[in-house]
C-alpha cells in the first residue's frame, strides 16, 4: 500500500512520546524507525528543516551499520538497505513517504505514524494529507490548552539550558509561541473534521493517560483495528516530562489569554465533562 493506516496528529505536550512506547510493543502494529516523520508539514522550500530531518535518517542508518551482527544477515542487510534508502535524493517526496511504510514487516500488519506538528497544519496541508491517506485513521490526544503552552514553554526552557530566565526571556518565549503556536483546537479540529470526517478521527482526552491507560490504548486498538494486548510494559510511567521550571504568574495569565478560545472550542464541542479530563 505505501501509506500509514493510522495517524497520531498530536497534540504536542500531550503524550504522544508515551503513545509511541506503547504502540512500539503492540504485535499488530508497526511504526516507522523515526517517531515524528514531519512529511505532511514540512516543505522543500525550507532547507534548515529539510536538513535536520534528513539527519536523523542519517544518523539511524549509521548507527545500525555499526551494529553486530547478532540478528541473520538477510535481516540485517534488509533493514540496512531499507534505512538508507530513506536517505536518498528523494527525501520528503511523496515516493519518499510511500516508501517508508513499504518496509515487508509493515505489510504484514496495522502501519501508522505520530507527528504532533500534524496537528496545526493549514488547511491546505490537511487537505493535501486526507488526498493522500485516504482511508487512514486519526487519532489526537487533546491536552488542556493552557496546560499544553505551559508544558511548552518549559521545553523550551530545558532545550536552550537556560539556568535562570530573564523578564526580558519570557517575553521572548511568549512572542515565538505567539510565532509558531500550537494546540489552536479551535482552527485545527474544524480542518481535520472538513478533510477527513468525524468518523475518521478519534479524539481522547490527555488525563486518561494516567487516570485509565490501559482503556485509552483499547480505544485505540478498537478504533484502528488491533487486537486486543495486554503486556504493555510501564503504561503508567511518564515520558518525555519536561522539568520543574517556575514560571511567573503573569507569564501563566498572559497564556490563559492566549488560549481560551481553545478552551471554549473544547467546552463546547466535546463538553465540559470531557474538557476537564484533558487537564
Amino acid at each position: 500500500m505505501g501509506t500509514p493506516n493510522f495517524l497520531c496528529i498530536g497534540a504536542q505536550k500531550a503524550g504522544t512520546t508515551w503513545l509511541h512506547h506503547m504502540l512500539k510493543q503492540h504485535p499488530d502494529v508497526w511504526l516507522p524507525p523515526i517517531k515524528e516523520i514531519h512529511f505532511f508539514d514540512r516543505s522543500l522550500e525550507k532547507k534548515i528543516g529539510l536538513s535536520n530531518n534528513l539527519q536523523r535518517y542519517k544518523a539511524i542508518a549509521a548507527a545500525y551499520k555499526k551494529r553486530l551482527k547478532t540478528i541473520d544477515s538477510d535481516t540485517y542487510n534488509y533493514q540496512l538497505g531499507y534505512l538508507i534508502s530513506l536517505t536518498q535524493y528523494d527525501f520528503l517526496t511523496e515516493d519518499w513517504y510511500r516508501r517508508i511504510f513499504n518496509h515487508k514487516t509493515a505489510r504484514e500488519k496495522i502501519s501508522g505514524e505520530i507527528t504532533p506538528a500534524y496537528l496545526d497544519m493549514d488547511k491546505a496541508k490537511v487537505e493535501n494529507a486526507a488526498r493522500m491517506l485516504k482511508d487512514a485513521k486519526f487519532i489526537l490526544i487533546i491536552r488542556d490548552p493552557l496546560a499544553r503552552a505551559v508544558s511548552q514553554i518549559r521545553m523550551t526552557v530545558e532545550r536552550r539550558k537556560l539556568t535562570s530566565v530573564s523578564e526580558k526571556n519570557w517575553l521572548h518565549l511568549l512572542k515565538q509561541i505567539n510565532r509558531d503556536p500550537r494546540g489552536l483546537y479551535h482552527l485545527s479540529i474544524p480542518n481535520w473534521i472538513d478533510a477527513v470526517g468525524q468518523d475518521r478521527m478519534l479524539c481522547l482526552p490527555f488525563a486518561q493517560i494516567k487516570s485509565e491507560p490501559k482503556g485509552l490504548l483499547e480505544k485505540i486498538e478498537d478504533f484502528i483495528g488491533a487486537s486486543r494486548f495486554v503486556d504493555y510494559a510501564a503504561a503508567e510511567e511518564k515520558v518525555n516530562v519536561s522539568q520543574s521550571i517556575d514560571i511567573p504568574d503573569w507569564v501563566v495569565a498572559k497564556l490563559a489569554k492566549q488560549t481560551d478560545p481553545a478552551k471554549q472550542f473544547l467546552i463546547k464541542k466535546f463538553g465540559r465533562e470531557f474538557y476537564e479530563r484533558t487537564r
